[in-house]
């Protein structure tokens, strides 16, 4: 399958690196830009969007003086989607933990989005002397009264769960955020 010009761009920009070992790895697509000495900004996207909401901002934030990290959720974006594995927020969660150890990220600012703010705020609540600050963007975070929108019914369903996220591939997204009326091209 081609990937979008747009997308194969930001891709080619970016890296891999696995979480887990064994049957439970995964390969998490990883975008940053700046000075590896600069302090980390970690960019969390929602569900079922990806790293590729912040392309934009990375830049910038390299220019300020930071080093700008974003990253997709193991079955979102251009990260790896296993068949096998539990995608529930706490799952996320755990993946997030692991990629900011394999990062070596003991201290970060986090930017927070959408279903990625419950995720990132449990992130933050269990690593406290990591997350030295958050910035909430267009998020939840009272998560106890939370009804789920019908798209998200659908990683509650056993085998629909899985065929959503099969689905969700590079030009799949790309042409839901252009149906949705994102246009920008770059």
């Amino acid at each position: 399958m081609q990937i979008p010009p747009l997308i194969e761009s930001f891709k080619s920009k970016g890296y891999y690196a696995i979480i887990g070992n064994g049957t439970k790895s995964c390969r998490i697509f990883i975008r940053e830009e700046g000075s590896k000495d600069a302090f980390p900004i970690v960019l969390v996207h929602g569900v079922p969007s990806s790293s590729f909401m912040y392309r934009g901002m990375l830049e910038p934030l390299a220019a300020a003086g930071f080093r700008a990290i974003t990253f997709d959720f193991p079955g979102m974006g251009l990260s790896e989607k296993p068949s096998n594995r539990d995608y529930s927020w706490s799952s996320q969660k755990r993946s997030m933990l692991e990629l900011m150890d394999v990062l070596e990220l003991d201290e970060m600012h986090l930017v927070i989005h959408d279903i990625g703010g419950p995720i990132a705020s449990m992130f933050a609540a269990e690593n406290k002397e990591r997350v030295k600050s958050i910035t909430i963007l267009n998020t939840l975070l009272k998560v106890n009264n939370f009804q789920k929108p019908f798209p998200m019914w659908t990683f509650t369903i056993p085998y629909l769960n899985n065929l959503f996220i099969a689905m969700a591939t590079p030009l799949t997204m790309h042409l839901g955020i252009k149906q949705k009326g994102v246009h920008d091209s770059s």
